[in-house]
């Protein structure tokens, strides 16, 4: 019976484990899927659960911002209700001094409406960008034995596309 009860401890703080390593494991997927598509990772910052990445692509020079904030979860939440993270997506283009001027306003404006599903505007280091706040469920990307949906996880291949179409206008 003792070695019944080891055996199961030790498969629960493998599950405990293995669900504390899927938000790393969903970013990572992220990671490859730019870089796999002619993105390079040119910045990384972090802060506790906080990351933001930085890519550039090699022909466009457009840029891509990921923000993430993955919330905490027990093995119970994770059971229950799954994974889930704040993930702002953001895409950014070299400014022009009219295009600066026209998103400044924009800016503005937006930094007023950073909820969930609101088209934000920002300026830094001479690019304009145009992002939404997303609230993801990870487990639909990725499974609790860290198997990645690739098919759905290149969904965000197309909601970069639909925001460039933000900065053209």
């Amino acid at each position: 019976m003792l070695r019944e009860l080891v055996k199961r401890s030790w498969e629960l703080i493998e599950e405990e484990e293995r669900i504390r390593y899927i938000d790393e494991a969903f970013l990572g997927s992220l990671i490859t899927l730019l870089l796999d598509n002619n993105f390079v990772l040119i910045e990384i910052k972090t802060m506790n659960e906080y990351k933001s990445l930085t890519f550039e692509h090699l022909d466009s020079w457009l840029r891509v911002k990921l923000d993430i904030f993955p919330k905490e979860h027990s093995l119970a939440e994770f059971k229950t209700v799954g994974s889930r993270a704040l993930l702002r997506l953001s895409i950014g283009a070299p400014s022009k001094l009219e295009k600066f001027l026209k998103f400044g306003v924009k800016e503005m404006l937006s930094s007023r409406l950073g909820s969930v599903g609101s088209i934000v505007y920002d300026y830094d280091n001479y690019y304009t960008y145009v992002g939404v706040t997303l609230y993801i469920l990870i487990n639909d990307y990725i499974d609790e034995n860290l198997n990645i949906d690739w098919e759905k996880l290149k969904s965000f291949l197309k909601a970069i596309e639909e925001l460039t179409a933000y900065l053209e206008g």
